[in-house]
């Protein structure tokens, strides 16, 4: 946009937070913003400078100067805003200021703060590593001519992302939160963590062995319980 004749330009990002309840920990809260590329302009002669506001405060929680110059092409913008959720109000409201000159980031995607549990309030959210079902039965799988109980039961998997910041009930290790926290800077020299089981459980089985005994054994690690990050 042409700004030349406006001093300063404002926009305002509001998000619903009233999922957060006091008794969860905040470990982080960040705006992304998508700015531009300018699309074959030439870039603004003096560097652009912007502050984001909690609404109705005069009291800015951060200003930035943008080097447009150092990346031409389009590139997110990140504000730390855990200390505008300090209060823990329903809503979340924001305002970013401009100066004249600036291409305002694109309002196209807006990521609202996450808890400790990885609540996100946007169109789409991507799946947290969690437990998720897996029956197995034994007959599908042409078992049940040596095994006689049970013929089926519930195995439970892992699956979903290990993304920054790591939640606590995942139980990440020391490793997996480095290895975590790297990703999130370089996503394409580091791969994030995997979602694996962190607790396994035994079943009991009775079956026939080669001997043609009837055995009661109990084996190990046959029931996911919890998943976590490694």
């Amino acid at each position: 946009d042409d700004l030349s004749a406006a001093p300063l330009r404002r926009q305002r990002y509001l998000f619903d937070v009233s999922t957060l309840s006091d008794a969860e920990e905040l470990v982080g809260a960040e705006l992304r913003l998508l700015r531009r590329a300018p699309g074959g302009r030439p870039p603004p002669a003096a560097a652009p400078h912007v502050q984001l506001f909690p609404c109705l405060s005069p009291r800015p929680l951060l200003s930035r100067t943008l080097d447009v110059r150092a990346a031409p092409a389009a590139a997110w913008e990140v504000f730390d805003v855990r200390q505008g959720l300090r209060g823990r109000s329903k809503q979340l409201c924001l305002e970013l200021r401009a100066s004249a000159g600036a291409a305002l980031p694109s309002p196209s995607r807006r990521t609202a703060p996450a808890s400790r549990h990885g609540k996100r309030h946007g169109k789409k959210s991507r799946l947290r590593c969690s437990k998720k079902p897996l029956h197995v039965n034994f007959k599908e799988l042409g078992w049940d001519d040596w095994i006689i109980a049970p013929l089926e039961y519930e195995a439970y998997h892992c699956e979903g992302v290990c993304d920054f910041p790591l939640r606590s009930h995942l139980e990440p290790t020391n490793h997996a939160i480095i290895q975590t926290l790297m990703n999130s800077m370089a996503p394409g020299s580091t791969p994030p963590s995997c979602c694996v089981p962190t607790k396994l459980t035994p079943i009991s089985i009775l079956y026939i062995d080669a001997g043609n005994n009837v055995v009661y054994k109990q084996y190990e690690d046959m029931v996911v319980e919890s998943c976590g990050c490694r």
